[in-house]
């Protein structure tokens, strides 16, 4: 059997023809984002930002926050260092419990 013939019982189509594809199968299960959305998702970060950014210019005032026992702070000469362990986790706890309630009210 040529190459020719191999060719012609193939399924491949003849010039000018259209290869016609089974779209059902090509078709992606993840949807792509509209604008909208992407829209929605940029300003959530950006008030994220913003909430940081006044979270460090008022960390200063927050009562508690890096004074917490266990929090590590040690002063030598030319040296400081300050680890605030406690307070990580406090601050960890509460943004998981903030996540998990609005996980709740989105189910709704």
């Amino acid at each position: 059997m040529t190459v020719w013939e191999i060719f012609q019982k193939s399924q491949f189509p003849i010039r000018g023809q259209a290869l016609e594809l089974p779209i059902e199968n090509c078709k992606s299960k993840i949807q792509n984002p509209t604008m909208a959305s992407l829209g929605k998702i940029l300003l959530v970060i950006g008030a994220v930002v913003v909430a940081l950014g006044l979270l460090l210019v008022f960390f200063d005032r927050i009562p508690l926050i890096g004074k917490l026992p266990g929090d590590i702070h040690v002063k030598k000469d030319g040296f400081q260092l300050y680890f605030p362990l406690t307070s990580s986790i406090v601050i960890s706890i509460l943004i998981s419990l903030i996540l998990w309630l609005i996980s709740l009210m989105e189910k709704k």
